[in-house]
């Protein structure tokens, strides 16, 4: 058993979300742990929230595109804080990658139980069909910290030629 964390900045109207979970690669079930689902939250909150669990020591994969946030965290001593990789298509593979596990959510987990609950693909109007990417109208803050978190699990042998 692995535990892992993710962490989706808020922006100004959207939540800040930290997914905590435990995943077990073998057995192929990630557990849903613990949340943190607040709006409008300053990093010294982030932090004091991460201290309050516990985890501000642990691995947290957080969104990337927030790295003076990162920065300032690391500087409040949640030391192992990183940025999550994100490239094209990080998105759908890492769907298609958490499609592999059961999901096991802790019932206090009320946030995520709901955005998982109303997690949609988009579709394509005029031609009528899905389209292969989650509709960005769901809230999916805390879809995006379990993605993030998953990160370093999910990944596969790295390959380097020279």
């Amino acid at each position: 058993m692995r535990p892992v964390f993710g962490l989706d900045f808020g922006v100004t109207h959207d939540p800040t979300a930290l997914f905590c979970g435990a995943v077990d690669k073998q057995a192929g079930v990630l557990y849903v742990l613990d949340e943190v689902y607040e709006r409008q939250m300053s990093n010294a909150t982030i932090f004091r929230a991460l201290s309050e669990r516990g985890v501000q020591k642990e691995v947290i994969l957080a969104d990337s595109a927030e790295p003076k946030s990162i920065a300032e965290l690391r500087r409040l001593e949640a030391s192992k804080i990183q940025g999550a990789k994100k490239g094209p298509d990080s998105v759908r593979f890492g769907i298609s990658m958490l499609q592999e596990f059961e999901i096991v959510v802790y019932a206090g987990c009320v946030n995520f139980i709901r955005e998982i609950g109303a997690y949609v693909w988009d579709k394509d109007i005029a031609a009528g069909i899905g389209v292969n990417r989650p509709d960005k109208r769901c809230a999916d803050h805390l879809m995006d910290a379990m993605r993030y978190a998953m990160e370093g699990v999910l990944a596969g042998p790295r390959f380097r030629f020279g």
